[in-house]
């Protein structure tokens, strides 16, 4: 997969994102990778589920600091 803006500027700034960001940024890639070959799209599809889980977690920390 090519490295394009939308995913350097995803990466750098995947540590410090809020749920809601991330929540956006899946949507984004989701619909990317529905375009994309099938092996492409399953490298693609990885990293929604790394997000999905990140959302989990700062979920979960927000909770819990609440």
């Amino acid at each position: 997969m090519a490295n394009f803006h939308q995913l350097k500027d995803f990466e750098l700034r995947f540590n410090t994102m809020s749920v809601d960001e991330l929540k956006r940024w899946k949507t984004y890639w989701t619909q990317h990778a529905q375009h994309l070959a099938p092996k492409v799209r399953k490298q693609a599809m990885k990293r929604v589920y790394k997000i999905e889980k990140a959302i989990q977690q700062r979920s979960q920390e927000e909770s819990d600091g609440e």
